[in-house]
């Protein structure tokens, strides 16, 4: 597993490497949360495809690892993007600290973002509204997962033509079963972060 992880990782940065503009980094963080992410973007026929990276700690409650690969389009409505792609989650959560459980899933992942009117506009920066959905069922999810689900709701400040201020509200839902003992794990979390494209 770690040998995929690190050339999917190797992947994103040296494919990019002769692409300007390319790769997206971003970080997010607040009181009890860090959260990275990596992206590489390549335009394609019907739009831009993107793979990322992303690891998320939470002080005490849980860990989480994910590789996704999507495609983004905004063919049928241009400003709003849509994208429809896979997720593929590891999470390890805690429960009082009494014990932790895991779980792996292949996602089914959903999202869209779109770009404030001028006209309504109120700042002289640019902004951008995004959502993204990721979710799996009790097939596509192994060790002591049930079923998963996080969505994600952000608000973007275009402060340069390649970086952005992030205001995101994330929801996380697991449930498990370990040992005939069921239980979830349910998060609510509002982060502040960047975004920087090279």
């Amino acid at each position: 597993m770690k040998k995929i992880c690190l050339f999917f990782l190797f992947t994103i940065i040296f494919g990019a490497s002769a692409n300007a503009m390319n790769i997206e980094a971003f970080l997010y963080a607040n009181n009890s949360t860090v959260d990275g992410r990596l992206a590489y973007l390549d335009k394609i026929d019907y739009g831009y495809m993107e793979a990322g990276i992303e690891g998320t700690y939470k002080s005490d409650e849980f860990k989480l690892f994910s590789l996704d690969l999507g495609v983004k389009s905004d063919d049928f409505m241009p400003g709003t993007r849509y994208k429809l792609g896979f997720r593929g989650v590891y999470a390890d959560a805690e429960k009082n600290s009494d014990f932790s459980s895991q779980l792996a899933s292949v996602c089914f992942l959903l999202g869209i973002d779109f770009d404030l009117p001028s006209k309504v506009n109120p700042t002289n920066i640019p902004v951008s509204f995004g959502a993204e959905a990721s979710f799996s069922p009790e097939p596509l999810t192994w060790d002591d997962g049930e079923d998963y689900f996080e969505g994600r709701v952000n608000m973007n400040f275009h402060i340069m033509g390649n970086a952005a201020i992030i205001l995101e509200y994330r929801y996380i839902k697991a449930d498990f079963e370990e040992n005939g003992y069921e239980w979830d794990k349910e998060d609510h979390n509002f982060l502040f972060g960047y975004k920087i494209r090279f």
